[in-house]
């Protein structure tokens, strides 16, 4: 699968919540501008759903466990990015609405280009946990898995979703 495709799916879905949030503000005033965060929000979520499914269709490899690491904690600092709309911005005003425009983009870059896909509540509300692991190999993984423990030396069956990121199967 090609890793800015995953990536991208990954972070438009990370902010689906969001979306959803804008939408209920309505801070343009237009029924529109509602529907198509709506429709972009439930597009998305379908998105990573249909991509989650097709990642499950594929052959696994086998990875033994040598390191793991928990993301629990840096998610909590992704979710300050939740708080912006709620902060003084008149949505009247032009430069507020570039500005912030500007600072979604940066995160749009950022995310995708240094593969934060650990921050996505989505993946979180659809029961998913997610890990970096290294294998024997000494190639550091995020593990996308609905299981919330591993072992050190266990084995595991994964398949590649990108360069550096891998799903388990079970």
């Amino acid at each position: 699968m090609p890793t800015i495709g995953a990536r991208l799916c990954l972070f438009l879905s990370s902010y689906a919540p969001l979306m959803i949030v804008f939408a209920i503000r309505n801070p343009f005033g237009s029924e529109k501008a509602q529907f198509v965060l709506v429709a972009l929000a439930v597009l998305s979520v379908g998105a990573l759903v249909l991509f989650l499914n097709l990642a499950r269709g594929l052959s696994p490899t086998p990875i033994k466990v040598s390191e793991i690491r928990s993301f629990g904690s840096e998610t909590m600092s992704y979710v300050v990015t939740y708080f912006i709309p709620f902060f003084g911005i008149s949505y009247a005003n032009p430069n507020d609405i570039i500005s912030l425009s500007l600072v979604y983009a940066v995160v749009l870059v950022i995310y995708v280009s240094e593969n934060l896909i650990h921050i996505n509540p989505v993946l979180a509300l659809l029961g998913y946990h997610l890990f970096e692991i290294t294998g024997d190999e000494g190639k550091p993984s995020t593990l996308i898995t609905r299981r919330t423990y591993f072992r050190i030396g266990e084995d595991i069956r994964a398949v590649p979703l990108s360069d550096y990121i891998i799903m388990e199967k079970a």
